[in-house]
């Protein structure tokens, strides 16, 4: 009774044993997960670091760019836009001139034409006379 004891402890230990190597084993892979996964981070955090950093300085790029080109094609643009509207706006007034000054030509053409009518009435009139 006692060897059966004593190989049934045996055959514990011996299983306890075979256990603690095999959970020493997934220890030491769990463990080299977590450096691995550690140095991903690390890498990863070095790449964040990085993208910021040109991040900083795109918008640093963007900033100098926009007060030293855009700012000034911005003021040129109104400014253009201004004389084209000022322009738009002398147009359309040189047109109702212009359409205006037609009608009153053609008032005037009419009223020539009725005056030479009237003067060669006149004209007849004289010459039914002297004749």
């Amino acid at each position: 009774m006692l060897n059966q004891r004593l190989n049934h402890l045996r055959q514990s230990k011996s299983s306890e044993l075979n256990r603690l190597e095999e959970d020493r084993i997934r220890l030491n892979r769990f463990q080299e997960r977590i450096e691995n996964q550690n140095a991903s981070l690390n890498s990863l955090n070095g790449e964040i670091e990085n993208l910021l950093q040109k991040i900083e300085t795109d918008k640093g790029i963007i900033d100098k760019l926009e007060t030293e080109s855009l700012n000034p094609e911005l003021m040129k643009l109104r400014d253009m836009e201004t004389q084209s509207r000022i322009l738009s706006d002398g147009d359309a007034d040189n047109q109702k001139n212009l359409t205006e000054k037609d009608r009153q030509v053609i008032h005037y053409q009419l009223e020539l034409a009725h005056q030479q009518e009237r003067l060669e009435n006149l004209k007849s009139r004289i010459d039914d006379d002297l004749a």
